[in-house]
């Protein structure tokens, strides 16, 4: 299998500083353990599927424009990724934890997006979510069963943020 189709690492492999980054670390003092720790692996999840979209798309400015933002993001205003994305995964908590491949594949999110996007970025988010579709088709049942994992564990991530 080429290096192309692998599916990224959903292991949690820790970051520098322990995984915390300096920003973190600045964060409003309301943040408990749990909600800090739930941040930092929502992150790291968003940043393996970040990567890998951009090792799959390398000569892709939009999909490289993204993943320069998700890295920026995460390392400077931690919070931010895991706030905007949080709810839309609760959303579709059912879907997640079910592993509904159709109902991803069939979803456009259109609707979601125009309502929770700042005009200006709908665009690059309405790029964005046919590219990563695009990744799924090409993967193995292995490969795509590993990025539903990626996600699922995002929405956990979000859940102990939210309830920590």
């Amino acid at each position: 299998m080429s290096a192309a189709h692998q599916v990224p690492n959903s292991g949690s492999a820790p970051a520098p500083n322990g995984g915390k980054s300096p920003a973190l670390a600045d964060a409003k003092t309301s943040l408990n353990k749990t909600q800090m720790d739930a941040i930092v692996k929502f992150n790291s999840k968003i940043k393996l599927l970040a990567t890998d979209m951009r090792s799959k798309f390398p000569n892709d400015a939009t999909v490289a424009r993204a993943h320069k933002r998700v890295m920026l993001a995460t390392d400077t205003v931690p919070q931010f990724i895991i706030d905007a994305i949080g709810e839309y995964l609760i959303s579709y908590e059912k879907q997640i934890h079910a592993r509904d491949e159709k109902f991803f594949l069939a979803n456009n999110f259109d609707a979601e997006i125009k309502a929770g996007v700042v005009q200006e970025k709908i665009d690059l988010v309405l790029y964005i979510m046919p590219r990563v579709k695009d990744v799924y088709l090409k993967l193995g049942a292995p490969q795509r069963a590993g990025y539903m994992t990626l996600v699922d564990e995002m929405l956990g991530a979000y859940l102990d943020y939210k309830l920590g």
